[in-house]
């Protein structure tokens, strides 16, 4: 115990008469905590093992150009451009969750269709099971059929 005082005391000693000489430069090693009551000044930042550091803020901070090549590898996530094989989205995740990958050709017709297209007339010689309405004579080539008094004869002049 009285060697560590002794180096203690020894320690005090050199702090103090390096301290008061204002000339001095060079580098005393203290050991344990040390606690300053006030500025610091004459460190530089090699002094404490930061020389490689830069008083920058985070937000100034350049990207590294390793950062830069792993993000240039990425896809922005808002409106993303692929150039290659997408793997791991499954359709509904595209708002697509009710669509099949089914050529238009090899589709079936819905019932909603079918019902709607029993109600029609083929277009190539219809037949009609109901009174026809909006159809003028013109449009069935009877332009010059005039109807006499007998709503069941017809007759016509060709001009």
């Amino acid at each position: 115990m009285y060697k560590i005082i002794s180096q203690l005391n020894a320690l005090k000693a050199e702090i103090a008469t390096k301290a008061s000489d204002p000339t001095f430069i060079g580098t005393t090693r203290l050991q344990g905590p040390v606690v300053f009551s006030g500025g610091v000044s004459g460190l530089v930042k090699s002094d404490v093992g930061l020389g490689n550091v830069d008083n920058t803020s985070d937000a100034s901070k350049p990207v590294s150009s390793a950062t830069q090549t792993a993000l240039d590898l990425k896809a922005n996530l808002a409106s993303p451009t692929f150039t290659g094989t997408v793997n791991g989205i499954a359709k509904a995740m595209v708002g697509l969750g009710s669509v099949d990958n089914t050529r238009d050709v090899s589709k079936p017709v819905s019932s909603t269709t079918q019902t709607a297209l029993n109600a029609k007339a083929p277009v190539a010689s219809p037949t009609f099971t109901w009174t026809a309405g909006g159809i003028a004579k013109a449009m069935v080539d009877f332009g010059n059929v005039d109807i006499t008094g007998d709503t069941n004869f017809f007759s016509w002049s060709k001009q």
